[in-house]
């Protein structure tokens, strides 16, 4: 069930007086919560111990998603900690190299279009 609604008269300047103090109490328990850290590339290339170019490929295969301010990119903290988390550092993505050998691949794929 729902709880029925009680309208009372309450003047203007009560009501402005408890919105305020509502507002103001969240904003202050929002901004006392754990501020959010922002980190530069460089840093970020620092705490991960890799170049920026291999920064670049990992916002690019969506491991770390940077935020722009002023065409910069930046980055948190706690996102930073989470790719640490979660794939340790990432690896770069190495070439596979078939069984086979490049050369017999190129022959069995020439032959096979024969």
């Amino acid at each position: 069930m729902t709880e029925p609604i009680v309208l009372f008269p309450v003047p203007i300047s009560e009501l402005k007086v408890l919105l305020r103090d509502i507002v103001r109490g969240e904003l202050e328990q929002f901004s006392s919560s754990k501020s959010e850290e922002f980190l530069t590339t460089k840093e970020v290339c620092a705490l991960l111990k890799i170049s920026d170019t291999t920064l670049a490929s990992y916002c690019a295969d969506g491991i770390l998603i940077p935020a722009k301010i002023k065409n910069k990119n930046i980055y948190t903290r706690a996102a930073v900690e989470n790719v640490i988390k979660d794939y340790g550092k990432p690896n770069r993505r190495k070439r596979q190299s078939h069984p086979l050998g490049e050369k017999e691949v190129a022959c069995i794929s020439k032959s096979q279009n024969s």
